[in-house]
């Protein structure tokens, strides 16, 4: 007879076994075990009004202890959706390739609060498995986090095919979701180190943050296809096979033609040093199917350091064409590809080919135009001892470049070539400081403004040219300044420090408290108050918010109004 303990008359568990007490030889057990399952008067409830809600489980992978498993695969094939996995380091690497077919946890030592691994981060080693990835993902899995591991050694096999990335999402036909990537050192990989794309729809949601990628020879990160996502505080390290350290687009294949938007993409607090043939860091569209629109919008690419390994005799070139390097590069392939409402903000660059690159390009045909780039702002950054600093090619593209130091250029500071139209171009309150042969070469279409910058000198730029607009010669001591160019008036004293100038009435312009590159601090008084939600509210209008928008766009949606001050209000 059962009680209502679940035991019989003798206090024994209905079915109950000598097997089921050696839970270590059966693996459904030993998860079980793992889990901490629920009992019901000392004995399991299985069914019926016994079954509890099973709380997710936490495994563990450690070959030198018999209550843990030996291997990654089996103990993720093993697990529930929604568990945690913890990976111990052990005596050697452990030698797989690792596919998750679940929504899991995978930690091993994340470290600290810095990029890259703890001491005890297990080793994923790919030595034998050429054509394989480290970490992939089964198609349409979401939901999971990665963290904490070592991935080294997983090779492209040009024979049989397979790329050899450390961690991958980009063979997958159908999209994935929610997955965060963070705290792994990758290294010494057949193609990117880090990467997520999708063909033909949208991967969404992946946050790739704080982690170091090295000697990879394709891409450091690429987040392909993949709105709401963010790359911050990682370290990519170059090297003679890297093309792009970290790389965002939107793109669709000559198979699809359906349209693609990807938005809302952060790249943030990266560091990319070193060698690279294409870029640092790039925001693109390609429309390789030439059929309804692919666009990428909404890219913020803020507060990066990117440093190249530029020689001086490639940077004195004056032909830097096609895909020569550049430290941040927004680019369209082919007609039909639209990159818009971009800020690139506050980012260092040094030792580029090109600081910042901007360029409309049809992939095959370089005299022709393809594609739209449109609502682009380039504000203080600093840009270094690099061939150009800036370098634009488009036929209309709407561009402001305002409140940047670009120096020590080893040709020009700003360039503007063939085939662009400078009428929906603006170069403002900029430093342009000892670039060796022009402050801004001009060699496009229409008339540029070039007004309110900082040429070095209190008496202006050089050049000899005339202002046409105001007739006034360019004959001062400064960089050289091209023609078609609005150059007066000029600064007599440098840009103070890239922020917004003081908002209203106030004395002291507004700061930046958190450093996340919003200014809510709109007195300047040094303290985030209700002062302040009272001062944006009472200056929607004044030229200080309305010149510099990215300033003070609280909650994201490219403009600032009311709302805005409604966001500043709920972050007191």
């Amino acid at each position: 007879m059962i009680d209502d303990t679940g035991e019989d008359a003798h206090g024994r568990c209905p079915d109950e076994s000598p097997a089921k007490n050696q839970l270590q030889e059966v693996a459904s057990y030993r998860r079980d075990l793992l889990r901490g399952l629920v009992f019901v008067g000392g004995c399991t409830a299985s069914a019926g009004a016994f079954a509890p809600e099973v709380a997710a489980a936490t495994l563990c992978v450690d070959p030198s202890d018999p209550s843990c498993y030996d291997t990654i695969q089996t103990a993720i094939d093993d697990a529930d959706e929604g568990d945690t996995i913890e990976v111990i380091k052990s005596d050697g690497p452990y030698n797989e390739a690792i596919l998750i077919t679940k929504s899991i946890t995978l930690i091993g030592d994340p470290g600290g609060t810095e990029p890259g691994v703890g001491p005890d981060a297990p080793v994923l080693d790919g030595s034998g498995l050429t054509g394989v990835n480290g970490i992939s993902f089964l198609e349409g899995v979401s939901d999971a986090w990665i963290e904490g591991f070592e991935i080294r050694n997983y090779r492209f096999d040009s024979e049989n095919g397979g790329f050899g990335r450390g961690i991958s999402g980009e063979d997958n036909r159908e999209p994935t979701a929610n997955v965060t990537i963070r705290n792994n050192y990758v290294h010494d990989t057949g193609w990117s180190g880090i990467a997520v794309a999708h063909w033909s729809d949208l991967h969404n949601n992946w946050e790739v943050t704080n982690n170091v990628v090295e000697t990879a020879t394709r891409h450091g990160i690429r987040v392909s296809n993949c709105p709401n996502s963010t790359i911050a505080n990682n370290v990519v390290r170059g090297g003679p096979a890297l093309k792009c350290g970290i790389l965002t687009e939107s793109k669709r294949n000559r198979e699809s033609t359906t349209s693609l938007t990807v938005s809302d993409i952060s790249v943030k607090n990266n560091t990319v040093h070193g060698e690279f043939s294409v870029c640092g860091i790039e925001a693109s569209a390609w429309n390789l199917a030439q059929g309804d629109p692919v666009k990428i919008r909404g890219v913020t690419i803020a507060k990066n350091t990117v440093r190249g390994e530029l020689s001086g005799s490639e940077g004195n070139s004056d032909s830097v064409e096609g895909f020569d390097p550049a430290g941040i590069k927004i680019m369209t392939l082919a007609p039909g590809s639209t990159v818009e409402r971009v800020n690139i903000r506050d980012n260092e660059i040094s030792n580029s080919v090109v600081g910042v690159k901007l360029r409309e390009f049809f992939d095959g045909q370089p005299e022709v135009l393809g594609g739209t780039i449109d609502a682009v702002s380039v504000s203080g950054n600093t840009i270094e001892k690099s061939g150009h600093g800036a370098y634009l090619e488009g036929d209309a593209m709407e561009v402001s470049i305002e409140e940047n130091t670009i120096s020590d250029g080893l040709h020009t500071g700003i360039r503007i070539i063939e085939r662009s139209d400078a009428d929906s171009i603006s170069v403002n309150s900029n430093d342009l400081v000892n670039n060796e042969n022009w402050g801004i070469e001009h060699r496009g279409s229409g008339v540029l403004d070039g007004t309110n910058n900082w040429w070095g000198t209190k008496t202006g730029p050089s050049g000899g040219v005339q202002d046409p607009e105001t007739g006034e010669i360019a004959n001062g001591d400064g960089d050289r300044v091209d023609t078609d160019i609005r150059f007066d008036p000029w600064l007599e004293e440098p840009v103070a420090d890239g922020g917004p100038p003081p908002v209203g009435g106030f004395q002291n312009p507004p700061t930046d408290p958190d450093g996340d590159g919003l200014y809510e601090d709109i007195n300047g008084d040094g303290t985030f108050d209700i002062v302040d939600v009272q001062a944006l509210f009472a200056n929607l209008d004044d030229s200080a918010v309305t010149n510099n928008p990215d300033a003070f766009d609280f909650n994201g949606d490219g403009q600032v109004d009311v709302v805005d001050v409604q966001r500043l209000f709920n972050e007191l």
